[in-house]
């Protein structure tokens, strides 16, 4: 079944400490309270290449069966096996790999549905937006790198819905550094009412 998730690259942000996550909540929970909270998150680089068995396994166990798992590439190219132990690792909770480098870098070898690469821009009035496809498939990536009020984000999503077909596969990638909790509550909020997500 189709499904557009939202969520962040990461979710150990420094600020949600006092902003979005319980006090003294302790560190190996965080993944499971935003999990309740978001459908998706893309796993920093550094985060999964330096993991190791044992911390992806308590990950994927953090989390709903529903929840999706996207693996960001900014310099690191995994192995086929290190590529083949991460989806038997995440099983249905696994969606590939988010590439965040140029194409051109990406290793001859690399023509899998499993790597997202950039496909264009759609700009829009106080949001920027990165329309990225997969390839050999009808998911896609729409990515949110700056902040906007909730009539912006609507009209965004009216002018992105003549480009975007919604009821696929799709994730909305909040990209800031910081992400502030209630932008991601009001955006939640807005693609519910919209009947998006």
């Amino acid at each position: 079944m189709a499904r557009v998730r939202i969520g962040t690259i990461g979710w150990l942000f420094e600020s949600w400490d006092n902003s979005y996550f319980p006090e003294d909540i302790p560190q190996d929970w965080k993944l499971g309270y935003y999990a309740n909270d978001l459908s998706a998150v893309v796993v920093p680089e550094a985060l999964w290449e330096q993991a190791d068995f044992e911390e992806l396994e308590e990950m994927a166990e953090e989390v709903h069966e529903d929840f999706g798992f996207y693996f960001q590439i900014k310099t690191y190219w995994p192995s086929v096996e290190e590529h083949e132990r991460l989806k038997m690792l995440f099983a249905d909770n696994y969606f590939g790999f988010l590439v965040d480098c140029e194409p051109e870098k990406a290793p001859s070898v690399v023509n899998d549905r499993d790597f997202i690469f950039p496909a264009g821009i759609f700009p829009g009035a106080g949001c920027s937006w990165s329309l990225l496809e997969q390839a050999g498939s009808n998911d896609c990536v729409i990515r949110i790198t700056a902040e906007s009020d909730l009539r912006q984000l609507k009209q965004q999503f009216e002018q992105l819905a003549s480009t975007v077909d919604f009821n696929r596969d799709a994730l909305i990638l909040v990209d800031l550094p910081e992400p502030r909790p209630d932008f991601i509550r009001q955006l939640r909020t807005l693609l519910e009412l919209m009947m998006i997500a």
